[in-house]
């Protein structure tokens, strides 16, 4: 794999020479005044950021853009898709119960060999073909001139970093850039996590659902969104309506929209809390200079409007994952919320049941500009390479029902869009300096201009009527951010009390390029889902009436 766990730990360890470099800029801009000393500390924090994932970018623009020979494309495709197939292959051997060792140490053997074989290779690429390697190594990291020129005039850029003597924000408007000081946070991590439990304790956690235990997660939830916002947010001053947030370390596990503003008066009253989502429209992305890559990417022109896939899983259908046995319910909205979409924007290829494949993906997913799963999904954030989306499984066949991030490394999509529609695809292995290693970061590797992804266990329905709404607003020409802004305040406002809960609306964030999606919007007649009575309600009465996407802990 290119994004190696050698270059993670490689950016890990170079993080402490960045944040000395940020203190040191810092420290000069308070003694002499001089505003240049704030830019070079932007231009080391943006530099610190997801440089694997960037050199992954680079490098297959490189191969587009420096006149490389396509045969010799084509051999560097094919060496790294034979390590692929090689790693692949010793991951399944090594979950089952009774490992054959000797073929495991044979296939590893020659996994070396051949990755030996394409470093030599990639080495002689780079010494005959210099402007291949100017292409690939060359990056422009951005500038605060660059950023500013991204931005609308009601938008603000907001990159953290999270180093061990502090944590700093550094906020970028069209006309100024500021530098925040938030001091250290030796328990963000922790932070992070209560935060994020005490929104999904209230639906998942416990077999005492009282209404104790309900009050008890609802106040937990309460104190914590508001103390959070209190920490990264609050000190920041004024903003403006439309934000693109570039997280660092643990708060990349975590989504904005649901801090409060405000402390809670009432802790239960879910639909009047002063959530950020009420006020902002909000992005995410890794780095300043990946979000210009994503923007800036050239496509080639596909037919393939709005591809989608909605697997088909029995009650007792099971998988083996690391090991262990784990059954894939059956989704009760997965089918009609690609079909509602499909029928809503007049065009569209839908693939459900037994037509729901890996296999179909792989041969269709790159003719495709919007790219929508609607499954069940499952981060592993110890080998996060094998972060997963479940497929439909054909019977009598070797793994074939899950698509791997190590998968998408092999792959060139021409999306504007990604949908993961489906559990826990933000998350990962946390590393310092590269953020969250996902399926979503997978797919902006494979070519996704943007991502829409998860970043817990999701709600089956409340997935359906929050996605359905957001088309709706990419249909009228929306941009991605806001139309994901309405369709969750849309959502907030048409649920009761209880179902305005932000376990089921915010886990939901997007990623990357926010433009609109031509692909939807362009000559198509406008039409509205009506989003409310003519859309089956959540009647929670009862928690065990829900139908959940439950996280599995590896």
């Amino acid at each position: 794999s290119q994004l190696s766990g050698q270059k993670y730990r490689w950016g890990d360890m170079t993080l402490d020479a960045y944040e000395n470099a940020i203190e040191i800029c810092l420290a000069l801009a308070k003694a002499t005044n001089d505003a240049q000393y704030n830019e070079k500390a932007f231009y080391y924090a943006e530099k610190s950021r997801s440089l694997s994932l960037l050199e992954s970018f680079q490098d297959a623009k490189a191969k587009k853009t420096s006149g490389l020979p396509i045969e010799e494309i084509e051999k560097a495709e094919e060496l790294e898709l034979d390590i692929s197939d090689l790693e692949q292959e010793i991951f399944q051997l090594n979950q089952q119960k009774t490992k054959d060792q000797a073929k495991i140490d044979e296939l590893s053997k020659e996994r070396y060999a051949k990755i030996q074989e394409r470093d030599a290779f990639m080495e002689r690429l780079e010494k005959d073909y210099p402007k291949y390697y100017e292409a690939k190594y060359g990056t422009s990291f951005m500038q605060v001139a660059d950023v500013q020129g991204l931005l609308e005039g009601n938008q603000a850029f907001l990159e953290y970093f999270v180093g061990d003597s502090g944590v700093y924000v550094f906020k970028v408007t069209p006309e100024d850039l500021e530098i925040i000081e938030l001091g250290r946070m030796p328990n963000l991590i922790a932070d992070v996590v209560e935060f994020r439990k005490s929104i999904y304790g209230y639906y998942l956690y416990s077999s005492d659902r009282s209404e104790q235990t309900y009050a008890k997660y609802a106040k937990e939830y309460a104190e914590n969104a508001y103390a959070m916002y209190q920490k990264l947010v609050e000190p920041i001053g004024a903003l403006p309506k439309k934000l693109i947030i570039i997280p660092a370390g643990p708060i990349g596990n975590m989504p904005f929209e649901p801090l409060l503003m405000k402390a809670a008066e009432d802790p239960n009253q879910f639909k009047r809390h002063a959530y950020m989502i009420k006020e902002y429209m909000i992005s995410y992305c890794y780095s300043a200079t990946l979000l210009r890559e994503m923007k800036n990417r050239q496509h080639r022109e596909v037919e393939g409007k709005y591809l989608a896939f909605a697997p088909k899983f029995g009650e007792s259908s099971e998988s083996v994952i690391r090991g262990e046995r784990f059954a894939l319910a059956p989704l009760a909205f997965n089918t009609t919320e690609v079909e509602k979409i499909s029928e809503f924007l007049g065009f569209g290829t839908v693939l459900k049941g037994n037509e729901a494949t890996e296999a179909a993906f792989k041969e269709k997913g790159s003719e495709y500009k919007v790219i929508h799963f609607a499954t069940h999904g499952m981060a592993n954030d110890r080998n996060p390479d094998y972060s997963l989306l479940a497929f439909t499984e054909i019977p009598d066949s070797i793994e074939n029902e899950f698509l791997y991030v190590r998968d998408l490394y092999n792959m060139e999509l021409n999306a504007d869009m990604v949908v993961l529609s489906a559990c826990e695809t933000g998350l990962g292995e946390l590393r310092k300096a590269e953020g969250v290693i996902s399926l979503a970061r997978g797919f902006s590797y494979a070519g996704a201009k943007s991502i829409f992804t998860t970043l817990w266990s999701v709600n089956d329905q409340a997935t359906y009527r929050i996605v359905e709404a957001f088309y709706k607003h990419l249909k009228e020409g929306k941009p991605k951010d806001e139309a994901l802004h309405l369709a969750k305040v849309d959502f907030i406002e048409s649920s009761n009390n209880l179902t305005a809960h932000p376990f089921l609306w915010s886990p939901f964030i997007l990623v990357g390029d926010m433009s609109p999606v031509e692909a939807l919007a362009d000559g198509f007649p406008m039409l509205y889902l009506a989003i409310g009575g003519g859309v089956l309600l959540l009647g929670l009465v009862v928690f065990g009436a829900m139908r959940m996407k439950r996280k599995k802990e590896w």
